[in-house]
């Protein structure tokens, strides 16, 4: 497992009212993406982590203020403006007759490289991959 150096990250490009898309792991390893009206962004210490990554702002389309904790062990990209599911790479094989249809999904979940394939070739503004 590696640890990323958020120190190292230039949070003063972040302003606030910032439309970004962070795009990180869920705790059972598939990408989401969250489209955030930023209010600030700043480093915390969080247990043993000196250098985790607080981000706070708006879920799109909603009104309430939320906070994301980032700890260094964990992959994440951020990028500039809303970006959706369909932008990234699509992993699923859709399968139907005439009855069902069957979706899988497949190659992403706990992959070291995950987000790394699920973002493509954009380029973020910040990421720990």
């Amino acid at each position: 497992m590696t640890y990323g150096n958020f120190k190292e990250l230039n949070l003063e490009q972040f302003k606030q009212g910032d439309k970004i898309t962070l795009v990180k792991e869920s705790e059972f390893g598939y990408p989401i993406v969250m489209n955030i009206k930023l209010d600030r962004i700043f480093l915390k210490y969080c247990a043993q982590y000196n250098n985790c990554l607080q981000v706070q702002g708006i879920l799109k389309g909603k009104r309430k203020l939320w906070s994301w904790l980032i700890k260094p062990y964990q992959n994440f990209a951020i990028f500039e403006g809303f970006l959706s599911n369909e932008d990234f790479v699509d992993f699923r094989k859709v399968v139907s007759d005439d009855s069902n249809v069957t979706v899988t999904s497949y190659g992403r979940c706990f992959a070291d490289n995950a987000i790394k394939n699920y973002i493509g070739d954009k380029s973020p503004i910040v990421s720990f991959l």
